[in-house]
């Protein structure tokens, strides 16, 4: 819970489970919308982590890295504005080697200077037919 600033709001999600890949659906990179990805390393071995980003208009270039090195016993985070900007609704996958990761978003919104919300997206099934 957070009682100032712009992430004001509570937020609550369960622990994720470290594994190999992630789906993670939700938040966006719009204007007054800010989804940090958080990608967890539990383990004692270094991961080497892939992200890719789906759009409204399918697969988005990511224009910032799309690989990150996650120490053992560390967390990184990245906000995907800075990866791909004005998307409207998105859909991360993070794919591990070295070492299972854990991975979430947190998603803060603003309407301008007005703080509207934070939430996590934490993961889910991957697309299927």
């Amino acid at each position: 819970m957070t009682g100032a600033g712009d992430v004001r709001g509570v937020a609550a999600a369960t622990c994720g489970v470290a594994q190999t890949e992630h789906w993670l659906v939700g938040g966006g990179t719009s204007l007054g919308t800010s989804s940090k990805l958080v990608v967890q390393n539990p383990s004692l071995t270094p991961a080497t982590v892939t992200v890719t980003m789906w759009g409204p208009a399918g697969r988005i270039a990511l224009s910032g890295i799309d690989t990150l090195l996650v120490p053992a016993g560390q967390q990184v985070s990245v906000y995907l504005e800075g990866l791909s900007a004005e998307q409207r609704r998105v859909a991360v996958n993070v794919q591990s080697t070295g070492a299972l990761v854990s991975a979430y978003l947190q998603v803060n919104t603003l309407d301008g200077l007005t703080p509207k919300g934070t939430d996590l997206v934490t993961s889910g099934a991957g697309p299927d037919r």
